[in-house]
């Protein structure tokens, strides 16, 4: 598949993004192999844009895809909503974006994110994305063992 420059970025990413919120569980169970195999089918079309968020979740599929396959894929997670009791609340405050990013790089169990955005429209401060890198894994730590599903992934292959 084709790709295109994204923005002013070096990211070489495919015209179109697969989306994984029907992944992170929002509605109803998911069948974590079948999610996996939609995502490894994706990849097999040449799509290496995914798209992810703290709000949805993650998806463990994703997760599991990537295990050591970062390098070949985009990943743009989203942040910046919150749970205040039963009201979800837009928060782009730097604090909450941070404990975003955070999250996703654990979540995820990936060592950077290409692109971090929000739910939602917002302006940030310049402190806000000056992200430090999370620090390398070794090979040994690269797959979280809580997510792997295929015997595929423990190998990186």
């Amino acid at each position: 598949m084709q790709t295109v420059k994204l923005g002013a970025t070096r990211l070489e990413v495919t015209p179109i993004a697969y989306g994984t919120w029907q992944f992170g569980g929002d509605w109803g169970p998911v069948d974590e192999r079948a999610a996996v195999d939609a995502i490894r089918h994706a990849r097999s079309l040449g799509i290496n844009f995914f798209d992810t968020a703290q709000a949805h979740g993650f998806g463990r599929a994703l997760a599991v895809e990537l295990c050591g396959r970062q390098e070949q894929l985009v990943i743009a997670p989203k942040g910046g909503l919150r749970m205040d009791g039963d009201r979800l609340v837009r928060d782009a405050s730097p604090a909450w974006l941070r404990k975003g990013v955070a999250a996703s790089l654990e979540a995820l169990g990936i060592d950077y994110i290409d692109l971090y955005h929000t739910e939602f429209a917002a302006v940030l401060p310049a402190e806000t994305v000056q992200m430090p890198r999370a620090p390398p894994r070794s090979p040994a730590s690269a797959c979280r063992p809580d997510l792997v599903l295929y015997e595929a992934c423990a190998s990186g292959s």
